[in-house]
């Protein structure tokens, strides 16, 4: 049994990779290049992300109220973008709708699954998200630069999805089994739930306003998405291992001076990047335990609250002298209802 959860994760962790990098291979290559000015460009970015991540929330109460079966959703996923990228590029907006509705559909389907079998703990969220970070880089430099051909994306396709059929298409329905970590806290669950929220929606301001000018190569985008990925994988490990409070805690505070003042110092900044994103399975989690009959709800309920975070921070401009007091107060913030949310270690 564990080893055919490690299988699935690993299939969930490729296709999430893949998935990723396709919509963005899209959205920085034929769609990019097809509109008349940056305009345009914006509002598309802002339509496809709140497809991709607004529409999980309803996705995943649908998916907790009829138990569909998690394969249904993630090779719905993966075909919808697979589709997006046949379509011809005349049709920009279409494409860009088709692959934001199959990112969705594909990321509540895998991210129930991250939740279900995640027998209590941490580490197995924090590795299935971690690979977005990685496809998202990879996607936006290859769609800018046409190194890739579409017919090899759409092969990877091919083969995620015959493995998500073969390997993963016997599960029972998700909400067969609850998520499963527990803990005590004094206060209500619901408030857990909000302050959970708040702390999402301070990563996604930090992320949003962070100035990173150092990011203009190709190497130079992949190094700091490696940096997320390497801090999202570590975090669920760490969280596990040592404690979700002192993980979190410790982990912010570390990258609270590195973000706020040394963000032009390639290996600080990336530093910095690690430790901010070690929080991001924590919350994640805690949210899910709050949740347990509904982890598809639980699972969108946080890329909601990023998105209402992304889309905050992209139409905040703070004059540059104030970002890197505002970045240090927000990320206290954020350390500080991690002490008051996350558990000190897991009773399952």
């Amino acid at each position: 049994m564990e080893l055919h959860a490690d299988k699935k994760l690993a299939i969930f962790s490729l296709s999430h990779l893949a998935v990723d990098f396709a919509c963005f291979f899209l959205l920085m290559g034929s769609y990019s290049r097809s509109m008349p000015d940056i305009n345009h460009i914006g509002v598309g970015f802002l339509l496809y992300n709140f497809i991709a991540f607004a529409l999980q929330i309803p996705f995943g109460y649908l998916a907790d109220l009829k138990s569909i079966r998690l394969t249904g959703l993630t090779m719905l996923g993966c075909l919808l973008v697979a589709a997006a990228l046949l379509l011809p590029i005349s049709w920009p907006w279409v494409a860009l709708c088709v692959c934001a509705l199959g990112n969705a559909l594909f990321h509540v389907g895998a991210g129930i699954d991250s939740l279900v079998n995640a027998a209590g703990g941490f580490s197995r969220s924090g590795q299935y998200i971690s690979f977005g970070a990685v496809g998202v880089a990879l996607g936006t430099v290859t769609g800018r630069t046409d190194l890739v051909p579409r017919w090899a994306i759409l092969l990877v396709f091919v083969v995620l999805v015959a493995l998500q059929w073969v390997i993963c298409a016997s599960d029972r329905p998700p909400c067969s089994a609850a998520f499963s970590l527990r803990f005590a806290h004094t206060l209500r669950d619901d408030v857990v739930v909000y302050l959970s929220m708040l702390g999402i929606v301070i990563r996604a301001l930090v992320g949003a306003t962070l100035v990173v000018s150092w990011k203009g190569s190709p190497w130079m985008t992949i190094l700091p998405a490696l940096c997320v990925f390497a801090g999202k994988w570590l975090g669920g490990c760490c969280a596990d291992r040592l404690g979700a409070r002192g993980t979190a805690v410790v982990s912010l505070a570390l990258s609270a001076p590195l973000l706020s003042f040394f963000s032009d110092n390639i290996a600080l900044c990336c530093a910095g990047l690690l430790f901010f994103n070690m929080t991001t399975s924590i919350t994640l989690c805690v949210i899910s335990a709050k949740l347990p009959e509904n982890p598809g709800f639980a699972f969108g309920l946080t890329t909601l609250v990023l998105f209402v975070g992304s889309t905050i921070g992209a139409f905040i401009v703070l004059p540059a002298p104030v970002l890197p007091v505002t970045h240090l107060l927000l990320i206290a913030l954020s350390a500080i209802l991690s002490l008051i949310i996350a558990p000190k270690r897991i009773t399952a």
